[in-house]
C-alpha cells in the first residue's frame, strides 16, 4: 500500500482507507482487552492509513493504545488468501458499520476494489 500510496489521488486514498478500516474489524483475532470499535476504525483510518501523520505526529495515548493491541491481535494479510476468509471481509465491507448493506454502488464498488490484485479486476 505505501508504494502506490503517493500515486493515487486524496478521494482513492480515503475509499482505501475506509475498505482496510472496515476489513480490519473482520481480521481481529481476539476479543479480549479489545478497545472500543469506533476507537479501532478511527485509528486504522486517520493513523494507520494516513502516512504523513503516521511519519510526523505522535499518536494520542488511546490511538497508540488501540494500535499496539490491533498489532497484536490482527490477522496478517496472508490470511486472506483463504477463500472463505476473504468471502467473510468483502461481505463485512458491503455492510455499514451497524450491519445493514451499503445501499449505493459506490460503497460496495470502493470497498471491493480496494482488495484486488492491481491491474486485474480479481481478487
Amino acid at each position: 500500500m505505501e508504494k502506490r500510496w503517493p500515486k493515487i489521488g486524496g478521494g482513492q486514498r480515503r475509499s482505501i482507507a475506509d475498505a482496510v478500516a472496515t476489513a480490519t474489524a473482520a481480521l481481529l483475532t481476539a476479543d479480549r482487552g479489545q478497545p472500543d470499535p469506533k476507537l479501532l476504525r478511527r485509528t486504522v483510518y486517520a493513523w494507520t492509513c494516513n502516512m504523513t501523520r503516521r511519519e510526523t505526529l505522535q499518536p494520542p495515548d488511546a490511538v497508540a493504545a488501540a494500535m499496539a493491541w490491533l498489532e497484536a491481535n490482527t490477522m496478517q494479510v496472508s490470511a486472506l488468501a483463504d477463500q472463505a476468509l476473504l468471502d467473510a471481509v468483502l461481505e463485512r465491507m458491503a455492510a455499514k458499520l451497524d450491519g445493514t448493506p451499503c445501499r449505493r454502488q459506490h460503497d460496495r464498488t470502493a470497498a471491493v476494489s480496494a482488495f484486488q490484485r492491481p491491474g486485474t479486476g480479481r481478487r
